[in-house]
């Protein structure tokens, strides 16, 4: 049986501190990865799996285990 787990989906437009979000949360990587929260940064945009989500084509669950 899996645990359940709460997919965060930050989503910026221009203008909206994402560079400074990303930044912090890639300084506290260690910090979070000890609290069990995965980032996807690093990882690229992943512009098409939010797309999918938003449109109905993927499941939240399929687009966390794309982001593994």
């Amino acid at each position: 049986m899996t645990s359940k787990r709460t997919l965060l989906v930050h989503i910026g437009v221009h203008r909206t501190a994402t560079s400074s979000i990303q930044a912090h949360l890639q300084q506290h990587k260690g910090l979070l990865l000890d609290q069990g929260v995965m980032l996807a940064n690093g990882r690229g945009r992943q512009q098409r799996l939010v797309n999918d989500l938003f449109s109905g084509a993927r499941t939240p669950d399929e687009v966390a285990e794309a982001l593994e």
